[in-house]
């Protein structure tokens, strides 16, 4: 047999055994979310401990309850798996997986009482994101995507479920996200978000990965730039983003990493256009 077609059996039948261990970790991903969803929504509005990790940067005794209650569960039912958590929970893979969770998304929102906050993970097979999950609990809504299988919308209030799909506008007719520490001068987001301003449609800053990533997956905005990345931030949405058609990459246009800080997401339309601005 020759050498490609031995090279593509080779690939089906990796792509197959992946696929595999990904469906026996999503249930137990989906227990995680939902137990994380409870935590979330019963005690919203409730007076909780609250710590500020940096100026303006806080953190909940309920971010370290649930990533704790997600790295207990998740190490029972897959101990050779990694971890890596938002509040320093971790443990080193054995086996080429590794969950990334950040236990709330939007802690800042939540303390204040704002309902724009939820849950995320991914599985990393790689360092590569091939499964992932975020669940905004306040408003029942949940994103998933698995690598090669598209990307999804669940709405547990209305029952409404779709796949997802970025928008074909170009640049001119776009809603651009920034980050929720745009106009900071140290950001590097803030001259890119003055130099796009008048190319664009319109500016939306959420202040939180849970609502910007999605937002571009289902095409309610053409793109999101952010200065302020970090891997538990956009793993998930990065996958969610990609498998529903649209693309990252670094403001020179190259490729990224999940620990790049000065990120773009957006659908293919605006990427040429975009480009041309920012390094005009």
């Amino acid at each position: 047999m020759p050498y490609f077609l031995l090279l593509l059996r080779y690939n089906i039948v990796m792509d197959k055994k992946l696929l595999k261990e990904i469906n026996i970790r999503i249930p137990i991903a989906e227990y995680v979310a939902s137990n994380a969803g409870s935590i979330i929504t019963d005690l919203f509005h409730k007076t909780i401990n609250t710590g500020e990790k940096a100026v303006n940067d806080y953190v909940t005794e309920l971010d370290k309850n649930i990533e704790s209650m997600a790295l207990r569960t998740l190490s029972q039912q897959f101990p050779d798996d990694g971890f890596y958590g938002e509040e320093n929970a971790g443990k080193e893979s054995k086996n080429g997986f590794e969950w990334v969770v950040d236990p709330i998304d939007g802690t800042n929102n939540y303390v204040r009482g704002l309902t724009l906050c939820g849950f995320q993970m991914a599985l990393l097979h790689d360092n590569e994101p091939v499964y992932a999950l975020i669940h905004r609990p306040l408003t029942q809504e949940i994103y998933t995507a698995t690598k090669g299988l598209g990307a999804k919308y669940t709405n547990n209030l209305t029952g409404e479920s779709r796949k997802l799909r970025v928008s074909d506008r170009g640049l001119s007719k776009a809603i651009g996200i920034f980050d929720a520490k745009v106009g900071k001068l140290e950001n590097p987001s803030t001259k890119i978000m003055i130099k796009l301003a008048d190319k664009i449609a319109m500016i939306r800053v959420f202040g939180v990965a849970v609502v910007d990533l999605p937002a571009v997956a289902e095409g309610a905005c053409e793109f999101l730039i952010s200065g302020m990345a970090q891997k538990y931030d956009i793993a998930a949405g990065l996958l969610l983003i990609e498998e529903a058609g649209g693309i990252s990459y670094a403001i020179n246009g190259g490729r990224i990493g999940l620990d790049d800080n000065l990120v773009v997401f957006s659908n293919p339309s605006v990427k040429t256009d975009l480009l041309r601005v920012l390094n005009s």
